[in-house]
């Protein structure tokens, strides 16, 4: 099946002359009648058998024809071949999100919707809005306790001025991959995808701020047990912190070679800044690699 992503904004700079998208516009000029009207098949979707014999109805060259395929496949305007975008509707959101990551719409479809997200805390009802979407899968349990593990879900952890470390040390026990939201009073902290045993962990981010201020730990407590947070916090952070943690997440999932980040975002500006997670040199979270070289080591 040939055909252009719906989302790709097309249009004519002259008769001859088509463009394929605005932020960074795709140019194609020369283009004969038959292209133009090749154009418009491709813009609906056509089998290869059939744009090639509509190619010859239209008297145009098989090769020029082949051309314009392989034109528009370098300008990352095509759906790759192996896709069934064909059963999505024209409205689908994940047909823009598969042009941004360059993959397959039923890809997508799959690496967004294999595993259900819980989201705990505050800003649950709102960041399940963004999940839902951006075509995720919402786990149908609220607690974490309730998870069924076996279905390798997801957790996104929400709160205010400080993290849920009980939550995310739960997670890390039961080696549950989650994102964390923070909403502070003039910035949010994100942090995600933490994958327990393979990247630093929340824990990591305590101990640092214990590093910066002793007495951080002891006034834990007393931080979390603060009433009335959320009419206190900014009235956009639970949309920033909302919309930045689906970001990571989905970015995190759609390209997996991605490494975590820890991004700040200023509520005065909406700026953020990413840092990569760094591992906290007191803290257990790293797996270690086992080296079954020796008899006695295999037992050990």
């Amino acid at each position: 099946m040939f055909r252009i992503f719906p989302s790709v904004p097309i249009t004519w700079r002259s008769p001859s002359c088509v463009q394929f998208g605005v932020d960074d516009p795709v140019l194609i000029d020369g283009l004969l009648p038959a292209d133009v009207a090749l154009v418009g098949e491709l813009q609906m979707g056509v089998g290869s058998a059939q744009y090639y014999s509509r190619a010859q109805d239209l008297g145009a060259d098989l090769g020029r024809a082949s051309s314009l395929i392989t034109l528009l496949g370098e300008a990352g305007v095509m759906v790759p071949d192996d896709s069934d975008a064909v059963k999505m509707t024209k409205s689908s959101p994940l047909l823009a999100t598969a042009q941004i990551f360059t993959l397959s719409p039923d890809r997508v479809s799959r690496l967004l919707g294999d595993s259900p997200i819980l989201v705990v805390g505050p800003l649950r009802a709102i960041t399940e809005q963004y999940l839902s979407a951006s075509g995720f899968a919402i786990a149908e349990q609220h607690r974490v306790e309730d998870l069924d593990l076996l279905s390798s879900p997801l957790v996104i952890t929400t709160s205010y001025l400080v993290p849920d470390i009980h939550t995310a040390t739960w997670l890390t026990d039961r080696e549950v991959p989650h994102c964390q939201v923070v909403i502070g009073e003039y910035s949010l902290e994100v942090t995600g995808l933490i994958q327990p045993g393979a990247t630093p962990c929340a824990i990591c981010d305590c101990l640092r701020k214990k590093d910066a201020d002793d007495s951080w730990l002891d006034q834990y407590p007393q931080i979390r047990a603060l009433p009335d947070r959320e009419s206190l916090s900014d009235p956009l952070s639970r949309a920033l912190g909302a919309l930045n943690v689906v970001q990571i997440l989905r970015r995190s999932l759609l390209r997996p070679d991605t490494a975590p980040v820890h991004r700040n975002v200023s509520l005065a500006t909406g700026i953020g800044t990413d840092e990569t997670l760094a591992f906290h040199p007191r803290c257990q979270c790293r797996a270690s690699v086992p080296h079954f070289d020796l008899v006695h080591e295999q037992a050990q």
